[in-house]
């Protein structure tokens, strides 16, 4: 039984405020990034905006933003840039830059930055601030904006490249929103999730509805439905067991996915 106290605390009203919001943005950002085979994208930028940020920090800037958002960015496209146009594996493209993005992370604390590596690694949501939700809400809206708009062009970019160019999409252009959206919705969502929580978020609720959705639109709402359902239950969870609210939101993602799996092999679908 949960107590009522819970939803009337501040702290908690902003963790669920802030659940809602990563819920929604990671899920449908990821269903573009997961049918692409880019589903470590998340984890690579991550790390690449955690290196940005210990670095920013090294050199005294406040706003450690400011330097994270365009590098991750620049990066994101250089990696799909690699992928596309060089011929180079994806794995290979991404996991260069990952590993970039944490030597120079290690660097940087190692030369005095200061950072706080439990938030970093692990977030902490139920620290989440009302300037944080602020940022939060405004990627969030942008994002989702982005997708209403464009969500024929980005479909057609997602599963065909060579299909969206003959239609008279600008790929190249939309290649480059593609990677500020990815970069920007991964820094916001690691001040609440943690680098190491922020693919999960991508990744498994998209591929959980995947396994019983048969349209992109139905697993876009199936997945944010699978991300709100998960963060909402770990958070109140972790109130009660005292355990992170970001590992158990990993655990009852995995969770959903094994569930949406066995009803996806029996043919139900939606």
């Amino acid at each position: 039984m949960v107590p009522p106290e819970v939803f009337t605390l501040p702290f908690m009203q902003r963790a669920y405020l802030a659940a809602l919001l990563v819920g929604a943005l990671l899920p449908t950002v990821g269903s573009f990034v997961v049918p692409k085979r880019l589903s470590l994208l998340g984890d690579t930028s991550a790390h690449i905006a955690f290196g940005a940020a210990a670095f920013a920090s090294l050199i005294g800037l406040a706003f450690t933003d400011a330097l994270s958002v365009p590098v991750t960015a620049l990066a994101t496209v250089l990696m799909l840039r690699l992928i596309r146009g060089m011929g180079v594996s994806g794995d290979v493209a991404l996991t260069v830059f990952l590993t970039a993005g944490a030597a120079l992370a290690s660097a940087s604390i190692s030369l005095g930055s200061r950072v706080n590596l439990q938030a970093a690694l692990f977030g902490s949501v139920l620290l989440v601030g009302p300037e944080d939700l602020m940022a939060m809400l405004v990627v969030t809206a942008a994002v989702i904006g982005i997708v209403v708009t464009r969500f024929g062009d980005l479909i057609l970019f997602t599963l065909n490249e060579e299909l969206a160019r003959l239609k008279g999409v600008r790929t190249g252009v939309l290649e480059t929103l593609f990677a500020v959206v990815v970069a920007v919705a991964v820094i916001e969502s690691m001040k609440l999730m943690g680098v190491l929580m922020v693919t999960s978020l991508l990744v498994l609720p998209v591929v959980a509805a995947s396994s019983v959705c048969t349209s992109l639109r139905k697993s876009i709402l199936t997945s944010v439905a699978v991300a709100e359902l998960s963060t909402f239950s770990a958070i109140t969870l972790s109130y009660l067991v005292g355990l992170p609210p970001g590992s158990l939101t990993v655990l009852l993602l995995l969770a959903a996915l094994l569930l949406l799996g066995a009803a996806g092999r029996r043919g139900m679908t939606l």
